[in-house]
């Protein structure tokens, strides 16, 4: 008897930090607290390690960036760290969910994905700085999570990929607009097109992200262990709240360009996942083998 597959679910866990380190909240729940600023940080954890994403997560991102939002009103929270617990940032789409996609209709597809893009893209409207802090891999939809942030960070060891084409699958989650704002149209078509891995010298290169540190202890507050986050933040602290506010505002990426590139995307990734072609990018790639593609365009 073959043993049962594990499902490796994700878990999106939130606290607030005030400026020492110490911890305000966990959870985004309970008491009001006095204290005003430090940060918020939202957490993937998974049992795997590999923070797979799904419509679940989506729904818990989408709950703290609300949590958030009220933080910031309420007590002056001043920035927002986005990072993975484990051997990842997020390898992406989960492959369950992947799985499902190609046995939904086209037209259901389509509301699936635009709900799941708006959820996690829904980090594009705080009105605070957001730091992604990549330590491993930074896939898929887990890459585009973390374009979607003011400023990312990789350590050394951490690998990226847009690789919506090895499957078989038009680009989602917003990357067609949040690739060509962060590297231009250029480097976004080459990454999109080519869809390979690559290591965290090329996305430094690339102006993708700043090199950073994690070390110490992992009870410890996530800026106590990156010398590199916690001048960052500290640089926060020191600007006027609405001056950042504004300078945010004018300089991500418009609003009516990620409204196309989700109107887009659900369409033309709904009609990737009722193809063959699709079924054979997703086993290669689950399976890690070169795909047998027919080379006839329908």
């Amino acid at each position: 008897m073959k043993p049962a597959t594990q499902e490796h679910k994700t878990r999106v866990s939130l606290s607030f930090w005030d400026s020492s380190g110490g911890a305000i909240e966990a959870g985004g729940e309970g008491a009001e607290s006095s204290q005003s600023g430090g940060y918020a940080s939202l957490v993937f954890t998974s049992n795997n390690g590999m923070n797979p994403l799904t419509q679940q997560v989506s729904r818990d991102f989408e709950k703290s960036l609300e949590k958030i939002k009220r933080a910031v009103d309420e007590r002056g929270v001043r920035a927002l760290v986005v990072y993975g617990e484990g051997r990842a940032f997020s390898a992406g789409g989960d492959f369950k969910f992947l799985r499902d996609r190609a046995q939904t209709p086209a037209h259901e597809n389509r509301k699936v994905m635009r709900a799941f893009y708006e959820s996690f893209l829904g980090i594009l409207n705080l009105p605070i700085p957001t730091i992604a802090i990549v330590d491993g891999p930074a896939v898929g939809a887990g890459f585009c999570v973390m374009c979607a942030c003011d400023f990312r960070f990789a350590t050394p060891p951490s690998r990226f990929g847009a690789n919506f084409a090895r499957l078989g699958l038009f680009p989602g989650m917003g990357a067609t607009a949040l690739l060509k704002h962060r590297v231009g149209v250029d480097v976004a078509t080459r990454l999109l097109i080519r869809g390979e891995i690559f290591d965290a010298e090329t996305a430094c290169k690339l102006g993708l992200v700043e090199e950073c540190r994690v070390d110490g202890v992992s009870d410890d507050p996530l800026h106590v262990r990156s010398p590199e986050l916690l001048l960052l933040l500290d640089s926060i602290e020191k600007g006027g709240p609405r001056a950042i506010q504004s300078i945010l505002a004018e300089l991500r990426p418009s609003k009516d360009s990620i409204a196309r590139a989700m109107n887009l995307e659900s369409y033309e990734q709904s009609c990737s996942y009722a193809s063959k072609e699709y079924l054979i990018g997703l086993d290669a790639v689950q399976h890690r083998k070169v795909a047998l593609w027919d080379q006839r365009i329908k």
